[in-house]
This record gives structure tokens, C-alpha cells and sequence, in this order.
């Protein structure tokens, strides 16, 4: 299941990079453009995963996405917040600082989305 969770949040990483790296190049304020690129990601993460990786085919999508939406909006604001002190108080680029966040950013969304799917949180 994680590699399964691996592969499509990959394409969704793919997205959000190259957002990310398009909008920074037009100069678009770190954290908008993380804010931006993420929440494109995570869309496509959720509408993929949540039937094809977590197996879920109960009722009630609407209320998992308005949770996963809310739960979206607090971690990406985070990350954002996070990418943009790494970037401009470490002096990172902001490609680097949002590899830096990426694998927190990960390993939360698949717990989140596991646990909204199943029910429990994924500790393997």
C-alpha cells in the first residue's frame, strides 16, 4: 500500500515541482507559489489514491474530501511557512528548501489518508 501511495503521490510530487518551479521562476512569493502547487497535488493524490491505493468504495467521499480539504489546508500552509524560512533564513533555494519539507509532507498524508480511508493510522 505505501508503494502504491509512493507511486501516485510521485506524479503528484511531479505536479507541485513543476508548478512550484514555474511559478518561482515568474517570481511569485515563495509561499504562494507552495500554496498553489501543493493544493493542485494533493487534489489529484486524493481523487487517485483514495479508491486505487486505500481500496476505499464506502459512501460518504464528500465528507472524506471536505476532511481531507480542512486537514490540506493546515498542512500546506505549514509547509509553506516552513519552505519559506528554510528559503529565506537558511538562504536555501526554494527548490531545495521544499525537498527538504517534502518527506514530512509525505509520510503525514499517507497516514492522514489512511486514516481517513480505513480508519487507522499505517505505523508499516
Amino acid at each position: 500500500m505505501l508503494m502504491r501511495f509512493g507511486f501516485v503521490s510521485g506524479l503528484g510530487w511531479l505536479i507541485d515541482f513543476c508548478l512550484f518551479g514555474t511559478l518561482t521562476a515568474l517570481k511569485a512569493p515563495v509561499w504562494l507559489s507552495n500554496t498553489v502547487s501543493a493544493t493542485a497535488a494533493v487534489l489529484f493524490v486524493f481523487f487517485v489514491s483514495v479508491r486505487r491505493v486505500f481500496s476505499y468504495h464506502g459512501h460518504y467521499l464528500l465528507r472524506k474530501l471536505l476532511c481531507y480539504i480542512v486537514y490540506q489546508a493546515i498542512a500546506i500552509l505549514s509547509a509553506s511557512f516552513l519552505i519559506e524560512l528554510l528559503t529565506h533564513h537558511l538562504s536555501l533555494a526554494p527548490i531545495v528548501s521544499k525537498i527538504v519539507v517534502t518527506p514530512i509532507t509525505f509520510y503525514c498524508n499517507f497516514q492522514f489518508m489512511s486514516l481517513i480511508t480505513t480508519g487507522r493510522l499505517r505505523m508499516r
